[in-house]
């Protein structure tokens, strides 16, 4: 039952950091206002974008590595 969990764990982290690269490099689609909105937070954050992404990679890795050794 844990390494299930550990293996959910991991799929929403490597989703989460799927969506954060999407969002950084605007592959998403965002019309008008809102993709004004989405350019300013990148330019204003965008190193704790990479910081996060980077992140969850690490750590989506360990469990999946950690679940099956």
């Amino acid at each position: 039952m844990e390494k299930i969990i550990n293996l959910i764990e991991a799929i929403v982290g490597l989703s989460g950091a799927f969506f954060f690269f999407l969002y950084y490099k605007g592959r998403l689609n965002y019309k008008g206002e809102k993709e004004l909105r989405r350019k300013n937070r990148v330019e204003k954050y965008g190193w704790l974008f990479v910081f996060v992404i980077i992140l969850l990679l690490i750590c989506s890795l360990g469990l999946i590595i950690n679940t099956f050794i």
